[in-house]
């Protein structure tokens, strides 16, 4: 009766631990395409304030700090 009990336990153990696991693997997932989203924003920016530096310095008759 106590081996029933505790194999029964050991089942729902393992079955939340499953769980967990795919829990964990689906939150990686989410975090990585939010850290890919993240990349892409920061480049975008990036690229939208070289253009804007680059307008300005022409526009101001200066050279280019930098060439993006």
């Amino acid at each position: 009766m106590d081996g029933d009990r505790l194999g029964l336990e050991t089942r729902q153990l393992l079955a939340r631990a499953d769980r967990a696991i795919e829990e964990s693997i689906r939150l990686r997932a989410i975090n990585a395409e939010v850290r890919r989203q993240l990349r892409w924003a920061r480049y975008e920016m990036e690229q939208q304030l070289a253009e804007s530096l680059a307008r300005h310095d022409t526009a101001s008759g200066r050279a280019p700090i930098f060439d993006p």
